[in-house]
């Protein structure tokens, strides 16, 4: 018999989630997360945020930027591993020491692997989209009204199937993490009968994302306004970027919690099983 997810307990447990095990992840994270931030302001003064990659106004330091941001993810794979390992089963083995969590192993190994092969899946998938949709415009771009009905519908059919393989993949990284090993059809078959639920949860993180993104930019814009009336902009403009932080981490939380949140609860482990995880 096939489990259900039970939605609406995943989306209050991971919300949740984000506020207990804030000050954890700080303490597990901080030398990722510094590395990240800097590469986030690296990248700011590439020039990058004001011109768009086409038109980045320090090359150098864009380069440096991709660098440190590559370097600082690569650092918190043991941090993820971690944190998915608490969501999922509400229980991990907290590393001692100030880079306890920088521990490296075939697990750290497999969620690497793992979130490469799915990069490569998601690509593969908009360039298959891509030239699909550029040859059928070729044939029906000329046909009038028709024609560019035609090409909205193939379009709004792409992100439906784009979204449905998101959704049915939504575990294979936390898979991973916890059963320490990459298998495209074991996180395809916890998906089975669930789709539409996992989707709703996606959904409820994505509106909530958004959101937030939403009120930050008022929050930002009003605050420049403010700032270049009055004086100060530079410094409004700093004191809104550290309010972001703890949101964002707050949210990447979030954003750990609810896939591991929902594979624990289709998958759940025997006691041989956890004793493997935490081995």
């Amino acid at each position: 018999m096939e489990r259900k997810l039970p939605v609406g307990e995943v989306i209050g447990d991971s919300f949740r989630f984000g506020f207990d095990r804030f000050l954890l992840m700080i303490r597990l994270g901080w030398l990722p997360l510094a590395v990240l931030i800097a590469g986030g302001v690296l990248l700011s003064m590439s020039g990058v945020g004001a011109f768009g990659v086409a038109g980045i106004a320090n090359a150098g330091l864009f380069a440096l930027a991709i660098v440190v941001l590559i370097i600082g993810g690569l650092l918190f794979v043991p941090v993820y591993v971690i944190l998915t390992q608490a969501a999922a089963y509400g229980r991990f083995e907290p590393p001692r020491g100030l880079f306890g969590a920088l521990r490296f192993g075939g697990r750290e190994g497999r969620v690497i692997g793992a979130t490469l092969l799915l990069a490569v899946i998601f690509i593969a998938a908009v360039v298959v989209g891509s030239m699909l949709i550029a040859a059928l415009g070729a044939v029906f771009g000329q046909g009038g009204g028709g024609g560019v009905l035609v090409l909205v519908l193939v379009g709004i059919a792409f992100v439906a199937v784009l979204l449905w393989l998101y959704t049915r993949l939504l575990l294979f990284v936390p898979l991973a993490a916890i059963e320490n090993r990459i298998s495209l059809s074991a996180a395809w078959a916890a998906t089975k009968g669930n789709a539409w639920r996992l989707f709703a949860v996606v959904l409820v993180f994505a509106a909530l994302s958004i959101a937030i993104s939403l009120v930050f930019q008022a929050i930002q814009l009003t605050a420049l306004t403010v700032g270049q009336v009055g004086g100060g902009a530079a410094v409004v403009t700093i004191l809104v970027g550290l309010l972001q932080i703890p949101i964002q981490l707050w949210q990447s939380l979030v954003g750990i919690a609810y896939p591991a949140k929902s594979l624990g609860a289709l998958r759940p482990p025997t006691e041989a099983e956890l004793s493997d995880v935490f081995a």
